[in-house]
């Protein structure tokens, strides 16, 4: 059974997101984005090659769907809006806005994502 989530990137007041697949949960994707995915050049190179299976340390370790699978580009390509509410559709939805990592449940709960590391795996911090 697959995790799935959602990793957007809001910049210039428009989200952009795409869709994962596979082990969408913290102590996996919130774990590599927090790690590996540091800078918005780089999250918008992620996010640029759409919809994925599976989140690697870099773009060029993920599997997207379109260049990986050959799937048509216009059913895997990031989708853009305007409004949060519209990008939470995934048990996990990681959004990188002003530097930072944030998640949010599919009840639209915001926690800041850069309090969720620790050590040993992702974890929730109160």
């Amino acid at each position: 059974m697959s995790t799935r989530s959602s990793i957007s990137v809001f910049d210039k007041n428009l989200y952009t997101t795409v869709y994962c697949h596979n082990d969408g949960y913290f102590s996996y994707n919130g774990k590599i984005l927090l790690e590996h995915y540091t800078n918005l050049k780089k999250v918008e190179m992620l996010v640029a090659l759409g919809d994925m299976s599976v989140l690697g340390d870099d773009p060029q370790t993920c599997y997207f769907y379109h260049r990986d699978r050959n799937e048509e580009w216009q059913t895997v390509s990031p989708s853009k809006c305007e409004k949060l509410s519209d990008i939470i559709t995934q048990e996990f939805n990681y959004v990188f806005a002003g530097g930072n990592w944030f998640y949010f449940f599919e009840d639209r709960t915001e926690k800041p994502m850069l309090k969720i590391l620790t050590k040993e795996k992702v974890v929730e911090d109160e």
